[in-house]
This record gives structure tokens, sequence and C-alpha cells, in this order.
């Protein structure tokens, strides 16, 4: 049984019978695309559960405002081995605005968390640790290279969302050499490479003398051991 679902971005997670079964996005930064994926089924009653995650939203140009994102008319549909589908999009379905984690506040020092080995390469799992602040004035960064795609807080406050996963193309990386006629690849960089890896932590986000916490969600799966700040 294949599941499949036209969305118009950005990213969708799909779970079938509250287990994660696949995740896709958009390729080259466009905004539609389909998510085909063989699922197994239960006898019985089954719960399809679809994530649609936007990656900031068109603010330019004509009627931006009615661009669509999301899951905006599907069609979501199950189509077995002979090609048989079956047409979910009109079906009764739910709906939700954001996580459980934010509605909880797990990036503030008040929330309650459980202690014990790191899960790595765990999609939908939050993370906390606490430091010191690097001495001295200079400024700080964080470095979330060895984590997926997510949102990071410093004490409560946030620093912003990270990819780190979504790397540039490994083609285009050729001897730099401006002569001849104007090429707009000519001595590109960073191929291969996330857009960034280093995230700014202002130091008025910063506790001296006392522990910080670093809070991470993480959507795509990650390691947070490697994970580290530096000035």
């Amino acid at each position: 049984m294949i599941l499949y679902v036209n969305t118009t971005g950005h990213i969708l997670h799909a779970f079938v019978n509250g287990k994660l079964v696949g995740s896709e996005y958009a390729p080259n930064g466009g905004f539609s695309f389909v998510f085909e994926k063989n699922i197994e089924l239960q006898a019985g009653r089954n719960n399809i559960s679809l994530l649609s995650a936007t990656v900031g939203l068109k603010n330019y140009g004509p009627y931006y405002e009615l661009m669509p994102a999301g899951i905006v008319g599907g069609p979501v549909q199950l189509i077995g081995s002979n090609n048989d589908t079956i047409d979910l999009s009109t079906n009764k379905w739910s709906y939700k605005i954001g996580l459980l984690g934010e509605k909880e506040q797990m990036q503030l020092d008040n929330s309650t968390w459980n202690k014990g080995g790191i899960p790595t390469k765990t999609p939908f799992t939050w993370y906390k640790t606490t430091f010191q602040a690097p001495l001295g004035s200079e400024a700080v960064v964080v470095d979330l290279l060895g984590m997926g795609k997510g949102a990071a807080w410093v004490n409560g406050q946030s620093i912003g969302r990270f990819w780190p996963n979504y790397t540039a193309s490994y083609d285009g990386c050729h001897p730099c050499d401006y002569r001849g006629s104007f090429q707009s690849d000519a001595c590109q960089t960073g191929c291969g490479e996330p857009a960034q890896r280093w995230y700014h932590v202002p130091r008025s986000f910063l506790k001296s003398g006392e522990p910080n916490s670093l809070v991470l969600f993480e959507e795509a799966g990650g390691d947070p051991s490697r994970v580290n700040f530096k000035q």
C-alpha cells in the first residue's frame, strides 16, 4: 500500500498509527511536491497523521498573501498493488497547529525533563543541556553542524531555526578563474556544505558564573554530542 500526498510545501512528515513512516521536503527551493511511501496498515481502524511544516513564506510580489502552503486540497490517497485508489481527501480530518513542546514551553528552565542517555538520529526529540558562558567579551557562537533540522534556545531565548543537513549541491565548485565571459557560477564555494552551521548567541542572553541552558528541538534527527560553543 502506498500513501500518496500532494502538497504545496515545504516539508511533510507522515505518521501511520503513531509511527513516523517518512519525511520529504521540496527540492531546489520549490514549493509543490509529491510524497509517496510504502506503508503497512493493520486490520480494522488506522490513523494517518500528516505534519506539514513551512520554512518561511513569500513576502514580495503581487498577491503573495494568496500563495498556498501546506496540504491544500491534496489529494491524499492510498494506492494498492493493483492501482486501486482510495481518496482520503474528503475524509473527516482533525487539525492542530504548533508543537506540544512549544505549548508546554520546553525551552524554559522550569520545564520538566527526563535524564538519561542521549538518543541520536531520532526525529522529533527535545534536548537540553547546561554550560558555562565562555569568559571574555568576544562574540559567542554555537556550532550546530551535527544536528539535522530544528530550533534552538539559550536560557529560554530563541537564537533561530537550524537546518544543517540541507546542503548545497556538490556540483559547481570549479577552480576559480574569472577570465573570459561572465559566468554567474564562477568561483563558487561551499558546495556540499550547509548554508549555516554557526549561530550567534548574544552575550546579553548569557549568565556569567552560573549554568546556562541550551534547548534544541530536533525535527529530522541529529547528534547533539557534536554541538559546541566557540568565541
